[in-house]
């Protein structure tokens, strides 16, 4: 997502590179982190 908001910069397109940046790269990126930072060690569970 990086590389297509780069590229959609230099296209000119400030709309839809705010949309990947503010929505897609930023929302990524801190699921990413929380999901990294938080990790819980719970036993396998078979049903």
């Amino acid at each position: 997502m990086h590389d297509a908001a780069a590229r959609i910069a230099d296209l000119g397109d400030g709309g839809t590179n705010d949309l990947l940046i503010s929505q897609v790269i930023c929302t990524g990126e801190l699921q990413t982190w929380f999901s990294a930072e938080h990790p819980v060690a719970a036993p396998l569970v078979r049903v």
